[in-house]
């Protein structure tokens, strides 16, 4: 039978390699991180139920990310909620992004859930969105072929946006 998480690892590595190919420059133009927080990983340190509350960034994940949906707000400034999956390690993470610097007293937040019941938020993977700052990103959850998984943003306890599942 044919997965569409298994057409989107195959679609993401081929994009990848012939993006590394080319050695363009915006290779991680999608990256719900900037460049400087990749680190060059031979090998990815987890998959699937195993990624379960780690870093997308310290596991190897987040050098083969796919932004599959995006979830766009206009309340609060505006901005968007991501939900990133890696295609090699078959898990997935939230980010979310404000348009302008979070105000003094307020926080924001992503959430990543799946339908095993892992939740996680921010705070379990780079930190809330502090005053000054305008994006962050969440753990992962597994996010094999049997599993579906959805990302939320918040603005303090006002939820924004959520995205659709994969």
């Amino acid at each position: 039978m044919f997965h569409l998480k298994k057409a989107a690892s195959l679609i993401a590595i081929a994009m990848i390699c012939s993006l590394m190919a080319l050695a363009v420059p915006a290779l991680h133009a999608q990256s719900a991180y900037a460049a400087s927080d990749h680190t060059a990983v031979a090998a990815v340190s987890c998959t699937y139920d195993g990624c379960n509350g780690k870093s997308p960034v310290s596991t190897g994940c987040s050098s083969t990310t796919v932004v599959t949906h995006q979830a766009a707000f206009s309340s609060h400034g505006g901005g968007y909620t991501e939900f990133v999956f890696s295609a090699t390690c078959h898990a997935a993470w939230g980010f979310i992004h404000f348009n302008s610097a979070m105000a003094s007293g307020h926080t924001g937040d992503a959430g990543i859930a799946n339908d095993n019941g892992a939740v996680y938020l921010c705070e379990d993977g780079n930190g809330v969105v502090a005053p000054g700052q305008t994006s962050c990103y969440t753990a992962m959850v597994g996010d094999g072929p049997s599993e579906t998984a959805w990302a939320t943003g918040f603005y303090d306890t006002t939820l924004l946006s959520q995205t659709a599942a994969y």
